[in-house]
């Protein structure tokens, strides 16, 4: 798509052509977004509740993918990133398994008490994406009880 502001790519699942789930948009002043709308409505559990799925690893890869990506455009770095999720609140948080580790309780380990979580911070290429989001992860499970682990922002 494209527009006088920027030109973006989007996705939809089939037969739901007017249903877009996932966008991004580069704006002609190099800022980039996107949005993803699949995973909070996709993820259940085994009790048909709704929870926050494991994205840390789309959130990384968007980040590299996004900081490569302006870089191309001769944007310098350091890049300002803004983190967010939305409808959380009463969605259930299970936390990953440590690797070589086995899940002893079945879950889940917390429940978000608040609509909307959102953090931001800077990025440069290079940096280890994990930490430079670790503000925003922090504050998800904070909302749900939980103490986030170190092992998890490597």
């Amino acid at each position: 798509m494209r527009s006088h502001e920027g030109y973006g790519i989007y996705t939809f699942f089939p037969p739901q052509h007017e249903q877009i789930r996932a966008i991004v948009f580069a704006f002609t002043n190099g800022e980039v977004w996107g949005v993803d709308t699949y995973w909070l409505e996709a993820y259940k559990d085994q009790q048909d509740r709704p929870t926050i799925p494991a994205v840390d690893a789309d959130f990384q890869k968007a980040m590299k993918n996004y900081g490569r990506f302006l870089q191309t455009l001769g944007i310098k770095p350091p890049f300002r990133w803004v983190a967010g999720m939305e409808n959380l609140k009463g969605r259930v948080l299970y936390v990953p398994t440590p690797p070589n580790h086995t899940r002893v309780r079945p879950g889940p380990d917390g429940k978000c008490l608040i609509d909307v979580v959102n953090e931001s911070g800077l990025y440069t290429p290079g940096d280890a994406p994990g930490k430079c989001l670790k503000p925003f992860f922090s504050k998800l499970y904070d909302s749900c009880g939980i103490a986030r682990e170190d092992w998890q922002d490597q």
